[in-house]
């Protein structure tokens, strides 16, 4: 048990003042307190966890594996949100300091919304996502085995683009500053 379930229990006292979190790999946490002063929270692998509450420091959650979190809230200040294989995750909200995400493997994500600072976005195997929106400043995306992804769009700061098995594609337009580029396995290309 973690040290957020041994203080709902009653056992442990938290400091509601921390500032780093780390309950992961807790299967009894089903739920986080609102902690005002908290900028990173870790809670990987914990597989009952419903929900997060939204806490205005927050800048970095890892949060992979959680299988039962079924949203993220909007977190003013989030910079990193890493939520690989929360398969119950069906969205993102937009936040407008998030510069990189990585939610691989989320199967149920049907959207990523336009986020006007992100930077890096890995949504490899989001079997659902069948389209990827115009990022402004994106530089890396890593969206590999994307079946029903039909087009990426132009994106002018592009430099690095990993597109494996997205067998939909059909084309790759013009990136000017695209200095990578990994499109194996993507059989219906044409250009």
């Amino acid at each position: 048990m973690c040290i957020v379930c041994r203080w709902n229990s009653g056992e442990e006292k938290l400091d509601l003042n921390i500032e780093k979190l780390d309950c992961s790999y807790c299967t009894s946490l089903t739920n986080i307190p609102v902690l005002p002063k908290l900028e990173v929270l870790s809670c990987n692998y914990s597989t009952s966890l419903t929900s997060i509450p939204v806490m205005e420091e927050l800048e970095t959650l890892f949060c992979n594996d959680c299988t039962a979190l079924t949203s993220i809230p909007v977190f003013p200040k989030l910079e990193e949100l890493d939520c690989w294989r929360c398969t119950a995750l069906t969205s993102i909200p937009a936040m407008p300091k998030l510069r990189l995400i990585d939610c691989g493997g989320c199967t149920a994500l049907t959207s990523i919304l336009v986020m006007g600072e992100l930077k890096e976005l890995d949504c490899n195997y989001c079997t659902a996502l069948t389209s990827i929106p115009v990022l402004p400043k994106l530089e890396t995306l890593y969206c590999n085995g994307l079946k029903a992804l039909t087009s990426i769009p132009v994106m002018t700061e592009l430099k690095k683009l990993d597109c494996e098995g997205c067998t939909g594609l059909t084309e790759i337009l013009y990136f000017p500053k695209l200095k990578e580029l990994n499109c194996a396995q993507c059989k219906n290309l044409t250009t």
